[in-house]
């Protein structure tokens, strides 16, 4: 997602997107070799018990399911706020060059028959009605 607010230009970030999607899915993959009961197990218990998808309901599940995570993965859960840490991320790519604004060319002028556009003729009288 930096590459494309950087780039702005989607196609200049494929490469990345596709090393994302490799690590996403071999991730959910080993997930499902190693814990896919307790995984199941705590989606069934968030998607049954609540209509806006909260952990609330389910943190029995969630805390088998991260046991199973940890004894066999070896995948700690992160502490509350890790998330919305500020982190400097250091980049291979060029930083992107400044963007500079393009302002169009000054106006070319006013149209011939301004004062006709300005003031149409209507066709059914006056759009101003008093009543008396």
């Amino acid at each position: 997602m930096q590459c494309r607010a950087e780039e702005r230009d989607p196609r200049k970030c494929l490469n990345e997107g596709r090393e994302v999607t490799e690590c996403g899915l071999s991730f959910i993959q080993d997930v499902k070799k190693t814990c896919r009961d307790e995984a199941e197990a705590f989606a069934r218990c968030v998607e049954w018990n609540s209509q806006d998808l909260q952990f609330e309901f389910c943190r029995r599940e969630e805390k088998i399911f991260d046991a199973c995570m940890d004894k066999k993965m070896k995948a700690v859960k992160p502490p509350f706020g890790y998330f919305s840490q500020v982190r400097i991320h250091d980049s291979k790519r060029q930083p992107p060059l400044p963007r500079v604004a393009e302002f169009p060319d000054k106006s070319i002028g006013l149209p011939k028959d301004y004062e006709e556009l300005k003031n149409p003729p209507h066709r059914h009288g006056s759009r101003w009605f008093f009543f008396p």
